[in-house]
């Protein structure tokens, strides 16, 4: 309910129909019906686009997720993963909205800048045990903290979704990737369980370390690249259409290599 944008009276909407109170209100009163607010989700999210979230690159037609936002000469950018595109390509939502261009690339550090603006959340969700999606929230992000060894980081890709028991276990990596090139800043980490850490799909999707004084918050670490699907192919979590990879050990670009690729100066706070 709110102001009509004309000044003239109320605007109601309803899901169920007309509102028997609408006569006391005193003004005017126009009712929408058939009218509902849902939060959005990975694959229907809308500006300040979040991270973990579901993108298509309208050009190619190949799928990625969103990574963290970030600032780049003062305005909030979406990072992902420079193998996702090419400047200029247009990049949309599932659901066909623009999220603009890529504007910024680097092949080098595997990341680039769509020019959409971005928001300081992350997108995340628990799971039950096969690995389907139970439920979606996301969470505050709070800063970027530098990947090191032995941390325990989760993966949020639109794909996936969330997993954790994730551990690092080597940074400062160059790396070849597979019909693209060589890679650098890139830090190995592994799902201690075997599970899915992650998969096709994923690609460009936020690495996070969960804040343990509030669970509810986040610090930004990497932005997903590759998988090693020859020695590590496990089953996929999440979204598991037929033929689609996933693996339990994977590269990520650490959070500030990744940035400093694309000339970003932070990340976006929650």
């Amino acid at each position: 309910m709110g102001p009509r944008a004309d000044g003239a009276g109320l605007l109601v909407g309803t899901q169920d129909g007309l509102l028997g109170a609408t006569a006391l209100a005193g003004v005017p009163v126009t009712v929408q019906t058939k009218v509902a607010a849902a939060p959005a989700t990975r694959w229907d999210d809308t500006a300040p686009w979040w991270g973990g979230a579901a993108w298509r690159n309208a050009t190619t037609g190949g799928g990625c997720s969103t990574g963290f936002g970030v600032f780049q000469g003062g305005s909030a950018r979406i990072l992902s993963a420079a193998h996702c595109g090419n400047i200029n390509n247009a990049a949309t939502d599932p659901t066909g909205q623009s999220m603009g261009i890529v504007g910024t690339r680097n092949a080098g550090t595997d990341t680039l800048l769509l020019s959409g603006a971005s928001g300081g959340r992350v997108f995340n969700n628990s799971t039950d045990a096969q690995g389907r999606v139970v439920s979606e929230f996301s969470n505050q992000v709070i800063g970027a903290s530098a990947s090191q060894v032995g941390n325990w980081v989760c993966t949020s890709g639109a794909y996936s979704g969330t997993r954790c028991s994730i551990q690092v276990k080597a940074r400062n990596l160059c790396i070849n990737v597979r019909d693209f090139g060589q890679v650098c800043g890139q830090v190995q980490a592994e799902n201690t369980t075997g599970t899915n850490a992650v998969g096709q799909g994923d690609s460009g999707g936020p690495v996070e370390i969960v804040n343990a004084a509030n669970t509810l918050q986040v610090w930004a670490t990497g932005t997903n690249t590759a998988i090693d699907d020859t020695f590590t192919s496990t089953a996929c979590t999440g979204y598991r259409p037929t033929g689609r990879v996933c693996a339990w050990r994977f590269y990520y670009e650490d959070i500030f290599s990744g940035m400093a690729g694309v000339g970003a100066s932070g990340v976006v706070l929650g």
